[in-house]
């Protein structure tokens, strides 16, 4: 009597080549929508993850890596140096910052804003993991100023702008 699986070694091998074979392509399959890169919609506009690089370089060294929805900038977007190191990463909402915003001055100086729909309500800098000045705004301008002590304690700085723009009656 013949039986498909003669031995463990022989099953073995007809799991790796059911596997390469019918499973593999299925899986390739299915993830190659997210792995599209530079496309549009319908309607011509960019949407999805586009990446373009430098042109003056001898190798690709990527500029910017930029997610789009319906031809507006929406979600991260990062963009690079030259010399390939990170220049900076920002958060958008329909094509307006929304969200964290970090310039890498170096590897140890990082400058951080957060965007509420284009208004900057708060934005510092972290010098080798510590804060080293912060502004909270008020309708984008610089309303309070603070920094950190050695000790981790924040420390007001006091008022940057004493007159703050009114809001217009309703």
């Amino acid at each position: 009597m013949h039986t498909f699986f003669s031995s463990k070694s022989e099953q073995q091998k007809n799991s790796i080549v059911l596997f390469c074979c019918f499973l593999l392509p299925l899986f390739i399959y299915g993830q190659a929508d997210s792995l599209k890169i530079n496309q549009y919609d319908s309607l011509g506009n960019k949407h999805g993850l586009w990446i373009s690089y430098y042109d003056s370089v001898s190798t690709p060294v990527v500029k910017e890596k930029i997610n789009y929805r319906n031809g507006k900038k929406h979600g991260t977007a990062e963009y690079f140096h030259k010399n390939g190191e990170k220049g900076s990463r920002h958060t958008y909402h329909n094509d307006t910052l929304n969200g964290r915003m970090i310039i890498y001055e170096s590897k140890s100086i990082q400058h951080y804003y957060v965007y509420d729909m284009g208004k900057k309500v708060w934005y510092g800098v972290v010098e080798n993991g510590m804060l080293g000045y912060a502004h909270i705004c008020i309708d984008g301008i610089p309303a309070f100023s603070y920094t950190q002590s050695d000790e981790g304690k924040f420390i007001g700085l006091g008022t940057i702008h004493t007159t703050l723009p009114k809001k217009s009656p309703e």
